[in-house]
């Protein structure tokens, strides 16, 4: 009973790390897209406003792309 209680537990967290894995990978290909179109907006002549705004959008998907790999990070250590 102790053994069969050992690989639920072993598989829950397989299970949980491979969501992470899949949930990350799906959320920082798109952030990628984003981080690399906000660069080549920023690199066209934009307004003081229309520039402000490509900041904000770069910079903010930077730091969700951040976020993503942190998660990612997090759910390797702890799987090991």
């Amino acid at each position: 009973e102790r053994v069969a209680l050992v690989q639920k537990h072993q598989d829950a967290v397989e299970s949980k790390r491979n969501f992470l894995a899949f949930i990350c990978h799906e959320l920082r290909n798109p952030l990628n897209g984003i981080c690399g179109m906000g660069e080549l907006l920023l690199d066209t002549g934009l307004d003081e406003e229309q520039d402000e705004y490509a900041h904000f959008i770069h910079a903010n998907a930077k730091s969700m792309l951040h976020i993503v790999n942190d998660v990612l990070d997090f759910s390797r250590v702890e799987s090991n």
